[in-house]
């Protein structure tokens, strides 16, 4: 521009993100002698004009110009560049191209004009190269860029008078023939784990053309060419293109990402377009997994007695036993969100071989405390004995001996742990006399050396009695005991508060001389316990039912069988959702293998959830013992033990919602 001299600049925005709002414009900390009025860009629109003026005395020479946009607390920064001359001087402006920087694949067209005189000769160079010399306007050029290497060029005009010579500003040309590739997937290509909250990203070889990359040009499909609603951007630097869909993926489906169109090409800056036929395919599942098979060691070591709990950031953490050849141990370990990483040594509180561990639990404690207890055989008759430790700085300690001590013809096993609201840790075993099988209870305070035995009440009608679940809420704790009933001569679950007082009758739902097993318990918000079993005909076991119950403060409600789609169901885990509603997990045969299945209660109806889970395929692949866990965002998490016909190995899914 010429001293003097008002110009206007034509702006424009691009918009990403669904970024509709009004734009403000201005130039940031402008040199002495230059001056631009601020201006807006409305909502939804993308141009304006800046008007910039020039003083008589602003020192000549080029200069760089510095707009900003801002609309709230984001800005963005572009810079122009202004070269200033005097009076009689001539002044070379660029009309083509007439950005910085250009992409071209091919032929592009220069073409510069010349003000404030006239030039004996224009020459166009690239570089130190001369591409033309010019004596008559127009000062225009076919630069035929396919002769020349790919690469970045610096090109400038020269208006030549006499022995003056007068510069443009410097042009950078960069020659691209190479059509632009995905580098990067996420999700990868055909991955069979994808969350119904994936965003989808792809990083590319090069920047692309922001204008080519819009939700016509950029498809989301499910199974069935159902096209799904998605949001698509950018990166700033034109490198990572961002898919978010408007609403979870469906479930389970295959999923379908086409990169550009016939008609709708994705290309690079110079125009080159990515291959079309690039399709990117990935599976979300009813059911994510979390992790492969899990082992402690490798080869074919049962893995059993998987019991799984959610530690104080939500994270699941998994206890269960394996053999390391010679001996069973027991090992945790805790899901970082890729992995599951073993929580310290292996378990084990008797140092000879053959002294296999069995029945670990694990709790975490209201203040976060890790506290794991299991049973330990001394091989010494049927001597087995209960180990509780805690996990405290990246190992575990010992906590105080239990008072209760087994024999060889005693045992003291299959401990269950729960915690008070005021960080009290109970304990329930399964003590065998001799001759009778009871149910022992103990109490540790905060802070205390040994634990208290704690008062469990018992019927003289009942015989063989072993704790199978427990659970809490504030002050108070709840025992799932089942028990043999001399007077009907079958088992069934009765259910204590605070190991003293029995709520209700004992719960039996079946008539056909069944008789009850494994129950399991949960609480819910209001502090009243829910309890699921399963009851095993006499006549026939591969009829057991699963059955359901709830506490109504004065009496159990009516049992509810919820198994009613498979046969030969057993061992339920029952979880309760912040949300009110109860999740229940339990193997069951759904032809032609013995399955997990899992349902969750509205309202009185017990539904369904996901598909039913099995790692493997074939009837030789049955899955067992599941033990279940609600995260913190409502979703159930499911681990059980499945095996590949020679040993079980333990699995964890999460529903995939």
């Amino acid at each position: 521009m010429f001293q003097g001299e008002t110009k206007d600049f034509q702006l424009s925005i691009v918009r990403t993100g669904g970024f509709a709002e009004s734009v403000n414009i201005s130039l940031l900390a402008a040199p002495a002698g230059v001056t631009a009025q601020p201006v807006s860009i409305a909502a939804g629109t993308t141009t304006a004009t800046l008007r910039v003026a020039v003083s008589t005395n602003a020192e000549p020479g080029s200069r760089t110009l510095t707009v900003r946009a801002v609309s709230g607390s984001l800005h963005h920064d572009a810079s122009i560049g202004l070269s200033v001359a005097k009076p009689g001087d001539l002044l070379v402006r660029w009309t083509a191209p007439g950005e910085a920087i250009r992409h071209v694949k091919g032929a592009m067209e220069l073409e510069v004009t010349v003000e404030g005189g006239t030039a004996e000769a224009v020459e166009l160079r690239s570089d130190e190269e001369v591409l033309v010399r010019l004596t008559a306007p127009p000062f225009t050029y076919s630069w035929d860029t396919t002769q020349v290497t790919e690469g970045e060029y610096h090109i400038s005009a020269h208006a030549i008078r006499g022995t003056q010579v007068f510069s443009s500003f410097e042009r950078t040309v960069i020659v691209d023939r190479t059509a632009p590739k995905v580098e990067a997937r996420v999700p990868v290509q055909h991955d069979g784990n994808v969350s119904v909250r994936a965003i989808l990203g792809v990083t590319f070889s090069e920047p692309l053309m922001s204008t080519t990359v819009t939700s016509s040009s950029v498809t989301l499909t499910a199974g069935g060419g159902v096209e799904i609603a998605r949001f698509v951007s950018l990166s700033e630097d034109g490198r990572r293109l961002t898919l978010t869909p408007a609403a979870p993926l469906p479930a389970p489906s295959t999923m379908i990402v086409r990169l550009g169109t016939n008609g709708q090409p994705i290309t690079d800056l110079a125009g080159n377009p990515l291959e079309v036929n690039d399709i990117w395919t990935f599976t979300v599942p009813a059911w994510l997994s979390l992790g492969s098979a899990i082992h402690a060691h490798p080869g074919a070591t049962p893995t059993e007695d998987v019991v799984m709990k959610l530690d104080s950031t939500g994270r699941p953490i998994m206890v269960w036993t394996e053999s390391d050849g010679t001996t069973k141990n027991v090992h945790v370990s805790q899901w970082n969100g890729a992995t599951w990483t073993p929580m310290g040594s292996p378990l084990s509180a008797l140092p000879a071989t053959g002294t296999d561990a069995s029945q670990p639990d694990i709790l975490v404690t209201p203040l976060g405390q890790i506290i794991a207890a299991w049973s330990e055989s001394t091989n010494t008759g049927v001597e087995k004995n209960i180990y509780v430790r805690a996990f405290k700085n990246g190992a575990w300690e010992p906590l105080p001996t239990l008072p209760l001590r087994g024999g060889s013809e005693t045992y003291v096993s299959a401990p269950r742990l729960t915690a008070l609201q005021s960080g009290a840790i109970q304990l329930s075993a399964e003590y065998f006399n001799g001759s009778n099988l009871e149910v022992r209870a103990f109490d540790l305070a905060p802070g205390a050396s040994s634990w208290t035995a704690l008062n469990v009440h018992t019927t003289a009608e009942q015989f063989s009695r072993r704790p199978t679940a427990v659970s809490s809420h504030g002050a108070n704790s709840f025992t799932a005991v089942n028990s043999y009933f001399g007077s009907i001569e079958r088992r069934a679950v009765v259910v204590l508060k605070n190991h003293a007082e029995q709520l209700g009758v004992r719960l039996l739902a079946g008539s056909e001389n069944s008789s009850a097993d494994h129950a399991s318990i949960a609480i819910n918000g209001e502090g009243a316990p829910l309890v699921a079993w399963n009851e095993v005909p006499a006549s026939n076991v591969t009829q057991s039912k699963i059955y359901f119950t709830q506490w109504l403060w004065s009496s159990w409600a009516s049992p509810v069988l919820v198994s009613s789609g498979s046969t030969s169901n057993t061992r339920p885990a029952l979880a309760m959702g912040e949300d009110g509603r109860p999740v229940l997990a339990w193997s069951g045969f759904v032809s032609p293998e013995q399955v997990i299945l899992v349902h969750r209660r509205t309202g009185d109806v017990w539904e369904s959830i996901g598909a039913p889970l099995s790692a493997r395929t074939g009837a030789s692949t049955p899955g067992h013992s599941p033990s279940l866990a609600i995260g913190r965002d409502g979703r159930p998490i499911v681990a059980w033990t499945e095996t590949d016909g020679t040993a079980p190995s333990i699995f964890v899914s999460q529903l995939n919602e």
